[in-house]
């Protein structure tokens, strides 16, 4: 990056104060589900804390492959990503389970809608050192490492 492009990014890296800030991130490339999905996905019954897995409706009928094992997914009123590990297909009614990891966090209501498109993290630089060098040609080169935050 030239120093005009970097500067902005270094402003915002600064703001932070090494720690002590979160803010949410939408990686690039794997911010959008794999799969068929293009409708409201929600869950079908309350589910609690602790389980990997929950029946979903909303899809279309009989689809292969609506969400993909590798995709990531939140569901509203929460901050923590998941990720589903097994692919979903909903059967002639629109309904599916979903298999995800790590545990559920905390309950989720019934109907609580899936958000698995434009899927944001909350997180946080994991140190209080941040290091860029400038290559021969002037370019700015700079690596950030971050957490999850919840």
């Amino acid at each position: 990056m030239t120093r005009s492009q970097f500067a902005p990014i270094l402003a915002f890296i600064m703001k932070q104060r090494s720690q002590m800030e979160s803010f949410q991130y939408t990686p690039p490339t794997i911010d959008d589900a794999q799969g068929s999905a293009s409708t409201v996905i929600s869950v079908a019954g309350a589910i609690s804390a602790g389980v990997t897995s929950c029946s979903i409706d909303g899809m279309g009928n009989n689809l292969t492959g609506v969400l993909k094992a590798g995709d990531f997914f939140r569901f509203t009123g929460q901050a923590k990503v998941y990720m589903c590990v097994a692919d979903v297909s909903s059967n002639g009614s629109g309904q599916g389970t979903l298999t995800f990891e790590p545990p559920l966090r905390a309950n989720v209501a019934d109907n609580a809608v899936i958000i698995y498109d434009n899927v944001d993290f909350t997180v946080g630089l994991t140190g209080d050192i941040q290091e860029f060098t400038i290559g021969t040609e002037n370019y700015f080169q700079y690596e950030i490492d971050l957490i999850e935050v919840l």
